[in-house]
């Protein structure tokens, strides 16, 4: 399937929800290896439904308050599900990215990755992607 094909995003979520079973097992192998007996694993591949809100119905929350219609494969991954826990690491709803959009931390965060963490995803992406007023 070409890439940015309608259909695409669900079917890569697809294919890691079903991968989660062996990826958590390589994971716990891992640990085992590496001495890491008494951890807590994730155990399974959570997922929320989505649930729109009249105000993000249609848009992504950017960092400067305002907010961005969705793109079709933004479109895909949410109507896909509302926020994915997997392994390590989460994507939030858009209403958590609302939240957390006003949190200082996170912009300070944020732009310490801009200015000094070649190839971050701030340092790479232009401003106007995260902020309107650029």
């Amino acid at each position: 399937m070409p890439y940015g094909q309608p259909g695409q995003v669900t079917q890569l979520l697809q294919k890691l929800k079903e991968s989660y079973p062996e990826r958590l097992l390589e994971v716990q192998n891992l640990f085992k290896e590496s001495g890491i007996m008494d951890m807590d694993y994730p155990v399974a591949h959570q997922q929320k439904s989505i649930e729109w809100s009249r105000e993000m119905d249609a848009a992504v929350p950017l960092l400067d308050g305002g907010s961005m219609e969705l793109t079709p494969m933004l479109q895909e991954r949410y109507s896909y599900a509302d926020s994915i826990q997997d392994l390590t690491w989460y994507f939030p709803s858009l209403s958590e990215i609302s939240d957390m959009v006003d949190e200082e931390d996170v912009i300070d965060a944020y732009e310490a990755h801009r200015e000094d963490w070649e190839d971050s995803a701030p340092a790479t992406f232009p401003l106007s992607r995260l902020y309107n007023r650029y």
